[in-house]
């Protein structure tokens, strides 16, 4: 986010960084976990930045129903531009039917301008049957640079 100066002259460019633009999209379908990083159905968001280094606020909420019984740890990710980031959400839940839900949030700054795409990710231990809901597993996002 700018900060502007007494007497600095102000650009139309520097308002876009000063305004922040709301963005959010839910999972499309229920998403059963593997062992391995895959993408949640419908929770993501590609969007235009027109300044570098603009900053942008995640806000990630897994909605977890376990299927199965001992299913063991469940994680939550986001991928920034194809590279998952190092905060993950974890759960554990042991009962079939059990429900949670856990919040994500990261602040990150995208280094050049143009085309951005942000998803969710999930994956599980190997034991157990667990999902991410939908379509309240969510994804939104607050840019300032757009």
């Amino acid at each position: 986010m700018s900060v502007f100066t007494a007497g600095q002259k102000i650009r139309a460019s520097d308002l876009n960084r000063a305004c922040p633009t709301e963005l959010e999209q839910g999972s499309t379908s229920d998403y059963t976990l593997t062992t391995s990083y895959a993408d949640i159905p419908g929770a993501s968001i590609t969007f235009t930045t027109v300044v570098p280094n603009a900053v942008v606020v995640i806000y990630a909420h897994f909605d977890l129903r376990i299927v199965a019984n001992n299913t063991g740890y469940c994680y939550g990710a986001v991928a920034i531009d194809g590279t998952r980031h190092a905060d993950q959400s974890v759960q554990v839940k042991q009962s079939v039917e059990d429900r949670g839900g856990d919040m994500l949030r990261i602040r990150t700054t995208l280094a050049v301008a143009g085309s951005h795409t942000i998803k969710l990710q999930a994956r599980k231990d190997n034991l157990g049957t667990a999902l991410f809901a939908a379509p309240t597993t969510k994804l939104g996002l607050t840019v300032y640079g757009m």
